[in-house]
């Protein structure tokens, strides 16, 4: 509780709130605005929304311009009334502050789904579950120095379509399951990586991207991004993308020939993700076995 919150005892406080209540999904508003009828009676900013034209308790008519019950809100304001968590199947409760805390990482909130080609908004708890539905997850268990790699097959011609579809996967380090995000659209490539938690928890952690191609290495250290952000949120954040163009990929590219006729050249596509908290310090990650 906050230095200025009103501080009353537990049988104080549960009188208030049925003072307090909505008279139509009879809680107490978590917070502002609260709207009353010409008699007082209140309702919530969300139950207001739905209402007809009259109040649901008294039945009089509803002014054109919503009353809004001022004196209400600011009671609402300085006293931390227990509430449950608004994320369905959850029914958590707690005070508001702590309850802010709670819903950050609650396992019910909704977060997007990792693949680019899903779109779809699941329930944390649900999401490996989800994705295990139309995907084959290959799983990379980091060791202790937090370094994990992947490699795509490609050929010149890949690199050259306008998207490619990248395998999925996953990694675990320090107890939370990691998406390393590889992304191109048009002709440039995007590359970061995603936690299975909430901000708080992506806080603690940071990544170095590295690819090291035959004609140049490059490196890229980045904060790691909640699940809880879309695709295009993530994107608009330049400093902690690794973005590139075609011109650097074919640099980064490890190549051969075909057998075939044609001459294609094909090759391995190779990134490294090295994890590590947010207060480490990266050292010589070129340095790394192929």
């Amino acid at each position: 509780m906050s230095d200025d919150q009103i501080d009353m005892s537990e049988d104080k406080i549960e009188k208030l709130e049925v003072l307090l209540e909505c008279s139509v999904c009879r809680s107490v508003p978590r917070q502002g605005p609260v709207y009353q009828c010409e008699n007082g009676h209140l309702t919530c900013a969300e139950c207001t929304k739905r209402l007809s034209t009259t109040c649901p308790v008294c039945r009089i008519p509803l002014p054109k311009t919503k009353i809004r019950s001022v004196a209400i809100e600011q009671i609402i304001e300085n006293c931390d009334f227990p509430s449950e968590c608004s994320f369905a199947g959850c029914g958590h409760v707690a005070p508001r502050d702590a309850l802010k805390l709670h819903e950050a990482e609650c396992a019910w909130r909704g977060v997007p789904c990792p693949s680019v080609d899903c779109g779809k908004t699941v329930a944390a708890r649900d999401l490996l579950d989800h994705v295990a539905e139309h995907a084959d997850w290959p799983v990379a268990e980091i060791h202790e120095s937090g370094i994990s790699q992947q490699s795509w097959n490609l050929s010149e011609t890949d690199l050259a379509l306008p998207s490619i579809r990248w395998e999925l996967a996953r990694c675990c380090f320090q107890g939370h399951i990691f998406f390393p995000m590889f992304y191109k659209r048009g002709h440039r490539y995007h590359v970061w990586m995603t936690v299975l938690a909430g901000k708080t928890v992506a806080d603690q952690f940071r990544v170095a991207v590295i690819i090291k191609g035959p004609a140049t290495s490059v490196v890229h250290q980045a904060k790691v991004f909640p699940v809880d952000l879309k695709k295009r949120h993530v994107l608009k954040d330049i400093d902690n993308v690794f973005s590139f163009d075609e011109a650097l990929a074919r640099r980064l590219f490890v190549s051969k020939v075909n057998d075939s006729s044609e001459g294609e050249r094909r090759g391995k596509f190779k990134v490294m993700y090295q994890l590590m908290p947010s207060d480490s310090v990266v050292v010589d990650s070129l340095n790394y076995t192929e």
